[in-house]
């Protein structure tokens, strides 16, 4: 299914509903792993938006990438380094290296529609459901200003340095990223040049590349100490961490337990989907 207007979303939904079948949605499709015996609904001819002042009106189809490059060229950004789909951005709530200084896509999100079997629901609590919860159909997001510098600091540990890490977290970054795959690699961006021992320094923003997979899952560490104890603890084999992003990844880890299946709703917001979705149609 792959609906040429929003009109079209809640009653392709609501014909879901009555077949009894189960649907994921998807924009790009790049960005999800493939799911078999559902149906899918694509949302990546909705492809409209419109930066107004410092808002960007986006649909669900609509590309991060253009409706950056159009705010950049007009001294705003919206924050992330996201290259998928409006609607990808706000189901997963990504976060990216620029959460550090500016949050994750659900701090900045104004207003928020999302589609249902034969109706429509304006609720930005919706975002971060992976679709599990409805379909997005438009989001209103707050742009911020370009910053007129921006400077990567980057080093690499075999052994990580928790004090020298935690002091350059603690400078004002506009951008952060640990990346763990058997050492360390720490990236810091702040808008001037800083003289920090032994970190080289480039000129832009480094960008979160990691893509989700089947064994990918998540943790919501309580800083950058926190997540370095739960790398000892369940010996992924790849982990990332943006500080003050909404959760970490971990990557095909040995010890499951305390970690999160990538894509699964939360026990607060599973209680939400019986009451909005409760026939079961989102897979």
């Amino acid at each position: 299914m792959e609906p040429a207007s929003i009109d079209e979303v809640p009653l392709l939904l609501e014909e879901v509903r009555r077949s009894g079948d189960k649907v994921v949605v998807r924009g790009f499709g790049k960005h999800s792993p493939d799911v078999r015996g559902v149906k899918k609904l694509y949302m990546r001819k909705l492809q409209g938006y419109e930066i107004s002042g410092e808002e960007l009106v986006a649909q669900a189809g609509a590309s991060v990438t253009k409706a950056q490059e159009e705010a950049l060229s007009l001294g705003y950004m919206i924050p992330t380094t996201y290259d998928g789909t409006a609607g990808g951005l706000v189901a997963s709530d990504m976060p990216s290296p620029l959460s550090t200084a500016f949050g994750n896509p659900s701090d900045w999100i104004t207003e928020l529609k999302v589609a249902f079997p034969g109706k429509v629901v304006s609720w930005k609590a919706l975002a971060g459901t992976f679709g599990k919860l409805g379909a997005v159909l438009e989001v209103r997001l707050k742009l911020f200003p370009r910053p007129k510098g921006v400077y990567t600091h980057s080093k690499t540990y075999d052994s990580i340095a928790l004090e020298e890490v935690e002091k350059a977290l603690k400078m004002r970054p506009l951008a952060t990223l640990v990346e763990y795959e058997g050492s360390w690699r720490v990236y810091v961006t702040y808008d001037r040049k800083l003289d920090l021992e032994g970190f080289s320094v480039d000129e832009g923003a480094v960008g979160l590349t990691y893509q989700p997979s089947k064994r990918t899952f998540i943790a919501r560490p309580n800083g950058f100490t926190e997540f370095v104890e739960l790398v000892k603890r369940v010996e992924p084999r790849l982990a990332v961490y943006v500080h003050g992003g909404s959760y970490a990844f971990f990557e095909d880890p040995k010890n499951e337990e305390p970690l999160t299946k990538w894509g699964n709703l939360s026990t607060g917001k599973y209680l939400v989907k019986r009451l909005l979705d409760p026939t079961g149609i989102f897979f």
